[in-house]
């Protein structure tokens, strides 16, 4: 049972690394995955990282390709079409049914907020972000919710450090995020609302970046 527990904690630990590598294109996107430098790099031998990646081609990150071995998937207007909306129902669902917020929670989101606003890189952007929507979605005590928040926000790490890229200084974020803010502490059902405008606004910035031209 242990040797179970180590080699899983192992490939989730690979599977971190790996996802990091792509997130921040030292793993560029069209590019084949040299496994075995990849091991070495990760102090492994190939089968684990082999594994990992199996993991990761479902999660739509890479992609086999007989021939080159697996290969980094480049980013997706149709992916992030499909994607987006799936996290923001479940942040609004998140919402939908609090009828009581502590100040406590919301003096959190406001210094997270501001935060954000002195972060310099993308990469720290994104974290303080991601930090953010954790303490949001907090207040509806789901932690099933919460899991499947994780699990779907691993699939558009990408997006969202394109997202930090492309947006430049995070401005109407933090307004965003603030006004957020506010309104949970006034009504939940407007915040719930606002969370949803938030990300449909943040996928407008990402098809701007993948696909060159504003959408309607």
């Amino acid at each position: 049972m242990l040797e179970i527990i180590e080699r899983r904690h192992l490939r989730d630990q690979l599977g971190e690394a790996i996802r990091d590598r792509i997130v921040r294109q030292r793993l560029p996107a069209n590019q084949s995955i040299g496994e075995n430098a990849l091991a070495s790099e990760l102090g492994v031998s190939r089968t684990p990282v082999r594994e990992t990646l199996l993991g990761l081609e479902r999660d739509g990150f890479v992609k086999a390709v007989p021939g080159r071995g697996f290969v980094v998937l480049p980013l997706s207007a149709e992916e992030a079409r499909q994607l987006y909306p799936i996290v923001w129902s479940l942040e609004r669902l998140a919402l939908s049914d609090v009828t009581e917020v502590s100040p406590d929670l919301i003096a959190k989101l406001r210094g997270l907020n501001r935060n954000l606003e002195s972060a310099t890189t993308p990469q720290e952007r994104k974290q303080i972000d991601a930090d953010w929507h954790r303490c949001l979605i907090s207040v509806s005590g789901n932690q099933r919710l919460a899991a499947m928040l994780e699990g779907a926000k691993a699939s558009i790490a990408r997006y969202e450090h394109a997202y930090m890229d492309a947006a430049g200084p995070c401005d109407q974020s933090i307004e965003e995020h603030e006004h957020i803010a506010s309104l949970l502490d006034e009504s939940p059902a407007l915040a719930a609302d606002a969370i949803e405008a938030h990300w449909r606004r943040g996928l407008a910035v990402i098809l701007v970046a993948i696909e060159g031209t504003p959408q309607a």
